[in-house]
């Protein structure tokens, strides 16, 4: 069984801050804030939904409709919202755009034993169909709708001062989680259950990292340690963070899983190991990649050109009418058009704007998402096979490289892949396929 790697070195190819939810006594009235819409589901998809919060507010005019966010995991937010008539009472919080802060609100309307919020929106890092099979939850029906958003990767971490294994294959990944260092079967330096920080089985972390090392989540044995020792099961991604980062008696064998908008904010105390995948296509790799270039960048590439191995959409679900679009809640009363504007800009929907098209690829830079337009590939399951991919309408790939590598939107950096060239019209464009002009850069369309 092959339990240590090499770390690949990816050449340039041609071709936020932290938040948490304290829940408060005084807590406003969730509904008391103009036009809510309710999100549950994903720990991950915080950084994208602030992001947004914060498009929203900078908009002129301002978007006026306000982001109630709860995280009870993937798959609890979609089950919810599946389940007629299912409340969820997971602390909720008001993105407030313009402060960039998370603010805890009162779902139940401030009514001791009262009913909690109805779910507009269900977020998850996975495919529904994983949830089905991993969480037993209903499968979507002709009434319900799955939108791809941004593109996000999971990653297995480790403190920053853990440099001697930089990398982890699917095969050592399955022992370390399935085995937890117990019954001879180990793998270091990962070999203490009590420093694996996991997330529950119905996380789309958990569940997406499951796919790509063929254990399902209800296998991972730090849940259970054969010592008995506390199971290192967190409740949501910043307390793994949390955890990770204070596991300081045993740092070499301390690793946990997030996605890579945790980590890349973190990187000061945590960083990515590189990921050696076993090819749904045939053929494993024969080295570890990083999803970014290399350990100093954020550009994602071998995610957004397929090296990279656990990556996905994260997917809003909403309930639609007979015509496709989401229908009102009856039981929130939020209404159907604020529900249609918060999906048409994770979306990326075509009804979009230039300008407001080109909020969303910034605040999926800022939120170390990729968006759409960025993306070389594509897959339809999890853990399944990658197929190249040309994206609907003007790409982006060079512009999101800028981003990543400036200071703010107006300060990009210098893009990581040497074809990208500036321009400011297509007659700037000459070289081979890059014939259009887009952001600023030369791409294919």
């Amino acid at each position: 069984m092959r339990k240590t790697t090499k770390v690949c070195a990816v050449a340039a190819l041609a071709g936020g801050c932290v938040l948490a939810i304290a829940a408060r006594a005084d807590a406003a009235n969730c509904n008391s804030y103009p036009h809510p819409v309710y999100i549950a589901g994903s720990s991950a998809s915080k950084p994208i939904l602030l992001a947004l919060a914060k498009q929203f507010a900078a908009a002129n005019p301002p978007v006026n409709i306000s982001i109630i966010y709860e995280d009870p995991s993937s798959c609890q937010g979609l089950t919810d919202l599946l389940t007629a008539g299912k409340t969820e009472s997971k602390d909720a919080a008001y993105l407030d755009g313009t402060a960039g802060t998370a603010t805890a609100c009162d779902p139940t309307n401030g009514v001791a034993g009262g009913p909690a919020s109805y779910i507009d929106i269900g977020v998850s890092d996975v495919f529904p169909q994983t949830c089905v099979d991993y969480s037993n939850i209903p499968a979507l029906t002709s009434g319900q709708k799955d939108w791809w958003g941004p593109v996000q990767a999971m990653v297995m971490a480790v403190q920053s001062g853990q440099t001697q294994y930089p990398a982890i294959s699917a095969e050592a990944a399955y022992v370390v989680f399935g085995w937890s260092g117990q019954g001879g079967n180990t793998v270091a330096p990962w070999t203490n259950p009590q420093m694996m920080f996991i997330r529950s089985p119905t996380s789309g972390t958990e569940s997406m990292i499951g796919k790509a090392i063929g254990l399902p989540p209800t296998k991972w044995l730090a849940q259970s340690p054969f010592d008995g020792g506390t199971p290192q099961q967190e409740s949501n991604s910043q307390a793994v963070v949390t955890a990770l980062t204070a596991a300081t008696t045993d740092m070499m064998s301390g690793i946990g899983i997030l996605s890579t908008q945790y980590v890349d904010q973190n990187r000061s105390t945590i960083h990515a190991l590189a990921f050696q995948a076993k090819d749904p296509n045939g053929g494993d790799q024969e080295c570890g990649y990083l999803p970014d270039s290399k350990s100093t960048t954020f550009d994602k590439l071998n995610v957004r050109q397929g090296r990279y191995g656990i990556w996905g959409p994260l997917h809003f679900v909403t309930n639609v009418d007979s015509t496709g679009k989401p229908a009102p809640n009856s039981m929130s009363g939020t209404a159907a058009a604020d529900v249609q504007t918060v999906i048409s800009y994770l979306n990326f929907d075509s009804s979009l704007t230039a300008a407001q098209n080109l909020a969303m690829i910034q605040a999926s830079a800022a939120a170390y998402t990729v968006p759409p337009c960025a993306m070389e590939v594509t897959r339809m399951q999890d853990g399944g096979g990658v197929a190249s991919t040309m994206p609907s309408g003007a790409m982006c790939g060079c512009y999101y490289e800028a981003l990543t590598a400036g200071t703010s939107p107006t300060m990009l950096g210098t893009p990581t892949s040497s074809y990208c060239k500036t321009c400011t019209t297509d007659t700037d464009c000459t070289t081979g396929n890059y014939k259009k002009c887009n952001y600023g850069f030369c791409e294919v369309q």
